[in-house]
């Protein structure tokens, strides 16, 4: 999906702490961001055990208290720890780290959301297709579509062309053969826009 939030700047100026170094004097939420850098490294590099513990220490450290003002580090943690279960193939858990992270994100005060949230969508999408729901992703890939389009700003022709491809496989999935070829002709539609125009709506086709 999306990269684990960059570390802002310190006042300071100083480089953000590596997480080998001691962290004694260090915010948790600095902690957290250094934990968070690392596990995105070892998810780089397969390192996927590795991953998952940095993530969740870093989540350990955050989801004390009021963690709202926070969503911008944990959403991207929630994503990346369920991604990882995804791939070891425990969808149950995977499953309520991806709900949890779209529940944060759409509560937050400053909608509307654009394709962070759509991305979340599709890989919820993705984890349903692959514990063989296929009429649970078809819904989530269409909210996924959903937001791509009703974004500010919206999402770009490429982010919409891969949405609609993804839908189309999910509606074959699903049986749902006309709908998969309205799909399919949309993206032909799609795939012929010049950028950065989107001249059609997705409301005909998730009728």
């Amino acid at each position: 999906m999306y990269r684990i939030a960059t570390s802002s700047p310190s006042p300071t100026g100083q480089q953000p702490v590596d997480a080998a170094i001691s962290f004694e004097g260090i915010s948790p939420r600095d902690r957290a961001e250094s934990l968070g850098r690392q596990g995105w490294a070892c998810q780089q590099k397969q390192q996927l055990a590795e991953a998952l513990e940095h993530y969740r220490s870093a989540l350990a450290l955050l989801e004390t208290g009021e963690n709202r003002p926070l969503w911008r580090l944990i959403v991207p943690l929630k994503n990346n720890v369920a991604t990882i279960l995804r791939a070891k193939g425990h969808l149950r858990e995977a499953e309520g780290y991806y709900i949890q992270a779209i529940n944060m994100m759409e509560e937050c005060d400053t909608p509307p959301w654009g394709k962070e949230l759509a991305d979340l969508y599709a890989n919820l999408a993705a984890l349903y297709s692959s514990a063989s729901m296929p009429e649970a992703s078809v819904r989530m890939q269409e909210q996924s579509l959903r937001i791509l389009e009703g974004a500010c700003p919206p999402g770009t022709l490429m982010d919409h062309l891969h949405c609609l491809r993804q839908l189309e496989g999910f509606y074959r999935r699903a049986g749902m053969t006309e709908a998969a070829a309205r799909c399919s002709a949309h993206s032909a539609e799609v795939a012929q826009l010049p950028a950065p125009a989107l001249s059609w709506s997705s409301q005909d086709l998730l009728a």
